[in-house]
C-alpha cells in the first residue's frame, strides 16, 4: 500500500499535469480566437480598399494588423491591403515596398491561399515597376503571375495580368501583340480598363476614331462606376488622341478636367501625365515662360514621388526651352541633372542585378548547407518521434492515474455526503430526544398536578361535606328556629363567621404549594436547571431584588412561571440556541424580564407568531404586562417583558 506523502505527490504530479494541459488548450483557443479575429479585419480591409471612401479605415486595420500578428498568412494579408492602398493613391515606391515584402512571406508557400496572395502581389509589383520607368521588371511580374493562374488555379486575376501585359507590349513599340492580348482577356471579363486600353493601342495605331470610341465607352463605365482614378485617366487618354489629332484646344479642356481630379484626390502620377502634356501645348505655342512653370512643377512632383521617366522628360524639356532661348548655361545645367539621373537609374537597376546575383549565390550556398541539414533533419525526427513517444507514454500514465483518483475522488465525495446525512439525521434524533424530554417533564408535572387535584379534591369535598356543609345545616336549623326566637339571631351570625373563617381557610389552601413559603426565584432556578442539564443548554438567571419578587401574590407567580414555561420551551424547539440568558428584576412597582437566546432568530416582519408566542403574549395581556419581540434571523432573539405590579398590591 502507498504511503500518505507518496499518494500525496502523485495527486500533486496530476493536478499539475492536469492544469498544464488545460493552460496550453486555453493558449492555443485564445490564438486561435485573435487569428480568426484578425482575419475578419483583413476581410473587411480587403473590400474597403476598393472604395475610395473607405481606403483610410482599410490602411488603418492594415497597419494595426501588421503591428500585432504573429500568423504568416495574415502579416502577409496586411501587406497585401497596405500595397494596393498606396498603389490606389499613386504612392508607387510604397506599393513596391509592401508587394515585396509580401512576396518574400510566401514566396515558397504553395497551399491555394498563398498562391493567390502571390498573384495579387505580382500583380501590385507590375504595376509599380511600369510606373517607376522599370518595364523589363513590370513584365517579369506580369508573367510569374500569369504562371500562377494558368496553373489550374483560376485566382481571378489573369485577365489583370494579360492587360498589364499588353500595356507593356504597346509601351515597348508591340501594339498588335498588347492589341490581341487585350481583345483575349475581354474574353474573360468585359471591364472598363481594357477598353481603355484597346483605345490606346488604337491611338498608337494611328486610328483616333476608333480610340476615342473606346475611351468614351471606359470614361462612361468609370462614371457609373464612380471610380475617380480611372475617370481622370480616361479623360487624360481622351486629352492625348485629341492632341495627336492636333485639336489643342479640345485636348486642354480633357487635361484641366483630368488634372482637376487628380488634384482633388491626389493621383500624383496621373497629375504628372496631364501636366507633361498641357507642357507640350504650351511649348508648341511659344509660351515659354508658362511651359518652364509648368515642367518645373513636374519635376517637384516627380522628385517626391519616386518617377524617374517624369524627371527624364522634364529635364529634356526645359533643356529644349533654354536653347529655344538661347540660354545655353542653362541648358548644359538641365542636360547634366538629365545624365546624372540616368546614371543614378543605371546604377539602380545594377545594384538590383548585383542583388540578384547574390541571392543566386546564397542559394547555391544554403542547396549545400541543406544537404547537411537534412541528415541532422533525420536525426531531430527520430529524436521528436522519442520525444512524442515519451509524451504518449507520459499521457497514458497520467490517464491511468486519473481514473483511480477519479474514483477515489468519488468515493471521498459519497462519503462526505453519507457523512453530512449521518449528522443530519443524528440531529434529529437529538431533537427528538429533547422534545421527548419535554414532553415527559411536561407529563410528570401534568400528573402529578392531576393526583394533586384528585387529593385536593377529596378533601376539599370532605371539607365541605363535614364542616361547611354540617354549619351551614346548623345555621338553617337555627334560621328556622330564630322564626319565633329573635334572640338566637346572635348564634347564627357567630355559626356564619365560623363559616367564612372555614371557607377562606380552604381557598388558600387551593393555592399550589410549591408557591407558598417565599421560594419563587429558587423555584424558577430548579426549573431552568433540570431543563438546561437534559437539553445541553446553558442557562443563566439574573435577578434584582428577590426577596420582593418572591413576596409577589402567589396567583401572580402561577402566571410568570407559566411565562417561563413556554418561553424555555419555545427556544429549545426552535431557535437551535446554545446559551439563554435570564434577567429577573423588580424595579419601580413593575416585574422586568428580559429572556435572550443566541439562536437562528426570524423575521417577525415575514413569519406569524406561533402558537407558544402567542400564548406568551396572552398571559402578559391578561396581566396588564407589555411584551417586546426582537428577532433578526442568524442573530438570535430577544424578547423583553414589563408587568406593573400596582394591580396586584391586594394580592401581595
Amino acid at each position: 500500500m502507498p504511503t500518505s506523502t507518496s499518494l500525496y505527490s502523485v495527486i500533486v504530479y496530476v493536478l499539475f499535469m492536469a492544469s498544464n494541459v488545460a493552460y496550453t488548450q486555453s493558449r492555443i483557443e485564445d490564438q486561435l480566437m485573435t487569428i480568426n479575429d484578425e482575419r475578419e479585419q483583413l476581410k473587411k480591409a480587403e473590400s474597403y480598399v476598393l472604395v475610395e471612401e473607405q481606403r483610410k479605415e482599410a490602411f488603418e486595420i492594415g497597419q494595426d494588423v501588421l503591428k500585432k500578428t504573429q500568423n504568416l498568412l495574415n502579416k502577409a494579408r496586411a501587406n497585401n491591403v497596405l500595397a494596393s492602398y498606396h498603389y490606389f493613391k499613386y504612392d508607387t515606391d510604397s506599393a513596391f515596398f509592401y508587394a515585396k515584402k509580401g512576396v518574400e512571406l510566401i514566396k515558397d508557400k504553395q497551399d491555394s491561399s498563398s498562391l493567390k496572395l502571390l498573384s495579387s502581389f505580382y500583380l501590385r509589383l507590375s504595376h509599380a515597376s511600369r510606373d517607376k520607368g522599370l518595364i523589363e521588371d513590370s513584365k517579369k511580374w506580369a508573367l510569374k503571375g500569369i504562371e500562377i493562374e494558368e496553373n489550374g488555379n483560376n485566382f481571378g486575376y489573369l485577365d489583370r495580368h494579360l492587360s498589364n501585359l499588353a500595356i507593356i507590349y504597346r509601351l515597348t513599340g508591340d501594339v498588335p501583340k498588347a492589341l490581341e492580348i487585350f481583345e483575349s482577356a475581354l474574353k474573360y471579363k468585359e471591364v472598363p480598363n481594357y477598353y481603355s486600353s484597346i483605345g490606346l493601342c488604337y491611338l498608337e495605331l494611328k486610328n483616333y476614331k476608333q480610340a476615342i470610341f473606346y475611351h468614351n465607352k471606359s470614361l462612361d463605365l468609370y462614371k457609373a462606376n464612380k471610380n475617380n482614378r480611372n475617370q481622370a485617366v480616361a479623360l487624360l487618354n481622351i486629352g492625348v488622341v485629341y492632341l495627336n489629332m492636333y485639336h489643342d484646344d479640345k485636348a486642354l479642356t480633357y487635361f484641366n478636367k483630368s488634372l482637376a481630379i487628380a488634384k482633388e484626390y491626389e493621383y500624383p502620377l496621373i497629375i504628372l501625365n496631364n501636366k507633361i502634356n498641357i507642357g507640350e501645348i504650351l511649348k508648341e505655342r511659344k509660351e515659354f515662360r508658362k511651359a518652364k512653370k509648368n515642367y518645373k512643377e513636374i519635376l517637384s512632383i516627380a522628385q517626391a514621388s519616386g518617377h524617374f521617366k517624369q524627371q527624364l522628360f522634364a529635364y529634356k524639356k526645359l533643356k529644349e526651352i533654354a536653347l529655344e532661348e538661347k540660354q545655353y548655361k542653362a541648358a548644359l545645367t538641365y542636360t547634366e541633372q538629365k545624365n546624372k539621373l540616368n546614371d543614378s537609374i543605371t546604377t539602380l537597376q545594377k545594384n538590383e542585378e548585383i542583388a540578384k546575383l547574390e541571392v543566386e549565390y546564397e542559394t547555391l550556398k544554403k542547396e549545400k548547407e541543406i544537404s547537411v541539414l537534412k541528415k541532422n533533419q533525420e536525426l531531430k525526427e527520430l529524436e521528436i518521434k522519442k520525444e512524442q513517444l515519451q509524451k504518449r507514454t507520459v499521457l497514458y500514465a497520467f490517464v491511468i492515474i486519473l481514473i483511480p483518483l477519479i474514483g477515489l475522488l468519488f468515493l471521498y465525495y459519497q462519503k462526505l455526503k453519507n457523512q453530512n446525512l449521518l449528522n443530519k439525521k443524528q440531529k434529529e434524533i437529538s431533537e427528538q430526544k429533547i422534545d421527548a424530554l419535554i414532553r415527559n417533564q411536561e407529563l410528570k408535572l401534568i400528573k402529578n398536578s392531576i393526583q394533586v387535584q384528585n387529593k385536593e379534591r377529596k378533601r376539599i369535598a370532605q371539607e365541605l361535606h363535614d364542616r361547611i356543609g354540617g354549619n351551614l345545616a346548623a345555621i338553617k336549623l337555627q334560621f328556622e328556629a330564630s322564626k319565633n326566637d329573635l334572640d338566637n339571631l346572635s348564634d347564627v351570625y357567630n355559626q356564619l363567621d365560623d363559616t367564612y373563617e372555614q371557607v377562606r381557610v380552604l381557598s388558600h389552601e387551593l393555592i399550589p404549594k410549591k408557591f407558598n413559603h417565599s421560594n419563587f426565584i429558587q423555584l424558577v432556578k430548579e426549573y431552568m436547571h433540570n431543563i438546561g442539564k437534559a437539553s445541553k443548554l446553558n442557562i443563566n438567571i439574573s435577578t434584582y431584588q428577590e426577596d420582593k419578587i418572591n413576596e409577589m401574590d402567589v396567583l401572580f407567580q402561577n402566571e410568570l412561571f407559566s411565562v417561563f414555561q413556554e418561553l424555555i420551551t419555545n427556544t429549545i424547539k426552535h431557535a437551535s440556541a446554545s446559551v439563554v440568558e435570564i434577567q429577573i428584576e423588580f424595579i419601580r412597582n413593575s416585574i422586568n424580564v428580559l429572556f435572550e437566546d443566541n439562536g437562528k432568530g426570524f423575521d417577525i416582519s415575514t413569519m406569524p407568531l406561533g402558537i407558544g408566542l402567542s400564548n406568551i403574549k396572552h398571559r402578559i395581556q391578561k396581566l396588564s404586562g407589555y411584551i417586546d419581540i426582537n428577532s433578526n434571523p442568524k442573530i438570535g432573539t430577544v424578547i423583553s417583558i414589563e408587568i406593573p405590579i400596582l394591580k396586584h398590591k391586594s394580592l401581595i
